[in-house]
């Protein structure tokens, strides 16, 4: 095999591909597979299998250059790296001798004013087959899939987490968009992908190796649309999940456990407490103390950032009062994913709503369609007011709605209570 490639571009390219191959996941040298054939022409290929797991992650992609003789070959990951890195010619030269049984590999480029030759050693070529296209595409925007993988990578369960069906990013459609979703059981974060077209699709989970590649192969590509799509595997329980992003084909087997309804945990009370703040203003505000734990007090036009070490007071707009305390990191990891997609003038317009009823979940929307979920410290609010009718229309606040409930439904017990003991009093006169 033979082939003549720009370097710089062979380099970036080969980098995508190594990230296909984690060292955490096999032992030893790890490699790329490259390919010259007139048909197909020029190909990286790599393949990532964990052992004692059925996960597959693939990546091959389509380059340009020159085909000298057809062939292929494994090219060993930080060896070529090291050598690409030095190389300063625009063209580089590969070859390969097929009846090598040592499967030497020969570098020709220029370094400095000199021509080099570095010679490598890969391993005997495998007979790997290409990934198989699938007919039908959803068309999703590159830069709005990144705003997804964004805005919920910080929420998935790490790698601890006993519970696998978490670990990754959650893909489905609804309403014609596709929905990317991620919790690790504290808190979730959900974005849907603007512009997305898509039919209904089997739901699918994708690891975080997998969002992570994909992610930096949007990054070093240049494309309007990723097209995506995913098959489902009954008998399995598990689907192929495929991305094409330009030239470049990613393959990754979704997780088979079942996704959390997650949908059953957003809050759905007939009432809320809104608060408006600026992006920017909370996370200056929580960064300004180590501390694990922050209070948040909301008042009329007033947040104030409570901890052990502290208070800070910011502007918000809230028509209400409430007192709610929340583990630092989780905001902080929030915040600093959803601004990452703006510029730092346009991060000092961001807004985000915390939404509050005293009893659920806490719930921060923000652009885009952005929403993200938090479970309280203690499981909820310590206090919150807004107006509420009572029984007689008077007003009565959240924080004592539950007790106005409980009188309620004793009032409720009582009364059938004596409608039954009447009844039954009724039935005995008339023996």
């Amino acid at each position: 095999m033979k082939i003549s490639v720009n370097t710089q571009a062979f380099l970036r390219q080969f980098k995508i591909a190594a990230s296909a191959v984690t060292t955490k996941s096999r032992p030893g040298p790890q490699y790329v597979r490259l390919t010259a054939t007139i048909k197909t022409g020029i190909m990286l290929a790599a393949e990532d299998s964990p052992p004692y797991t059925s996960d597959l992650l693939e990546v091959q992609i389509a380059m340009g250059g020159t085909i000298l003789q057809e062939g292929s070959m494994h090219l060993p990951v930080k060896e070529t790296l090291k050598i690409l890195g030095r190389i300063k010619s625009t063209e580089t030269i590969l070859g390969s001798d097929p009846k090598d049984k040592d499967h030497a590999i020969a570098i020709h480029a220029t370094v400095g004013s000199k021509n080099t030759e570095y010679i490598l050693f890969g391993e005997k070529p495998s007979n790997t087959s290409e990934i198989s296209r699938a007919e039908t595409y959803h068309s999703l925007p590159c830069t709005e899939l990144q705003r997804a993988i964004k805005n919920t990578l910080f929420a998935v369960a790490d790698a601890k987490h006993v519970r696998e069906s978490i670990k990754g990013i959650h893909f489905e459609t609804e309403g014609g968009k596709v929905h990317a979703v991620a919790t690790n059981g504290v808190h979730l974060a959900r974005q849907p992908i603007a512009g997305s077209k898509a039919a209904a699709m089997p739901p699918a989970t994708i690891t975080k190796n997998a969002v992570k590649l994909l992610e930096k192969i949007l990054k070093e590509t240049t494309c309007g649309e990723v097209q995506m799509t995913v098959t489902d595997r009954t008998m399995t329980y598990r689907g192929d999940v495929l991305f094409q992003i330009g030239n470049t084909l990613m393959h990754s087997q979704s997780i088979p456990q079942k996704f959390p309804d997650w949908r059953s945990i957003l809050p759905k009370p007939e009432k809320f407490l809104q608060a408006t703040v600026g992006c920017v203003n909370l996370l200056n505000a929580l960064t300004t103390f180590d501390a694990e734990e922050v209070q948040l007090v909301f008042t009329k036009e007033r947040l104030t950032i409570e901890s052990e070490k502290g208070e800070v007071p910011i502007a918000s707009n809230c028509k209400g009062k409430a007192t709610v305390k929340f583990h630092t990191a989780n905001l902080v990891s929030m915040l600093k994913a959803y601004l990452s997609s703006y510029s730092k003038a346009q991060q000092l317009l961001e807004e985000c709503t915390f939404t509050m009823n005293g009893i659920d979940v806490v719930k921060v929307t923000a652009k885009h369609g952005f929403t993200y979920v938090i479970m309280p410290v203690c499981g909820m609010t310590e206090a919150i007011e807004y107006p509420v009718t009572g029984e007689n229309g008077e007003d009565i606040t959240a924080f004592e709605r539950e007790r106005f409930r409980k009188l309620m439904e004793e009032k409720q017990a009582k009364e059938a209570k004596e409608a039954k003991e009447a009844l039954e009093a009724k039935m005995k006169g008339e023996l």
